[in-house]
């Protein structure tokens, strides 16, 4: 693909956890800068030392820990790397700086955003929560995808004839669901390994933003 030009520039990042849902810590980080075609510019993909390394009481109970054997495969093949959390955080800062990347972006922002400050509180001796850099807007494609593909009655039919409504009878908004529904591939399979997830969520951001509609871009306002 032509690489594009002078076109805004965005990152995308997904995170995986362990320690629970109330206290999560991160020991997976992934992220791209790609722009609202889907096009990717640069992609990374660390494991954090401190929790994946150094905690392996805390790994043994991660919910994905039946995928540590391809981490350890995809680590020595050089597809991943180990760094500790706080330069990771340097090197995600730095492509936002090289970038000027105009928004963050994850699929439940909510959730990845609680668990990144958590694992900067948890790892600095309560020094420091942040992870992303101040002024930098936070979007989450799971409120963009509500807001979009919410009202349509396409969506929710298909939904419907694949079962995928929730418990209220409302159409199901994970990666995995808009993922089959964009690719038109049922047998799609959400990996829940960071960069891997990446893929698929700047997909989705790119297939919103071709909907030419208003959509609501993080999960506590509006946005236009």
């Amino acid at each position: 693909m032509t690489k594009p030009m002078n076109k805004a520039r965005y990152i995308v990042i997904d995170t995986e956890t362990t320690n629970g849902m109330d206290e999560p810590l991160v020991y997976d980080i992934g992220f791209a800068v790609v722009d609202n075609t889907g096009f990717v510019y640069e992609r990374h993909s660390y494991c954090v030392q401190e929790i994946f390394e150094q905690r392996p009481d805390l790994m043994a109970s991660a919910y994905y820990a039946h995928k540590l054997p391809r981490y350890y495969q995809e680590i020595a093949e050089g597809k991943r790397r180990v760094l500790p959390f706080f330069l990771i955080r340097h090197i995600f800062r730095d492509c936002c700086k090289r970038h000027n990347v105009q928004a963050i972006m994850a699929h439940n922002m909510r959730f990845d955003n609680n668990a990144l400050r958590n694992t900067a509180f948890y790892l600095s001796e309560g020094y420091t929560r942040y992870f992303f850099p101040f002024g930098v807007p936070i979007w989450c494609t799971l409120a963009m995808a509500k807001s979009v593909m919410g009202n349509r009655p396409v969506y929710y039919e298909w939904c419907k004839a694949n079962g995928y409504l929730n418990k209220w009878g409302k159409p199901r908004f994970t990666a995995e669901i808009l993922t089959r529904f964009i690719r038109f591939e049922m047998g799609f399979v959400e990996q829940h390994q960071g960069i891997d997830d990446v893929m698929c969520e700047k997909d989705i951001f790119a297939y919103l933003v071709r909907q030419h509609k208003k959509m609501r871009r993080t999960y506590w306002r509006e946005a236009a």
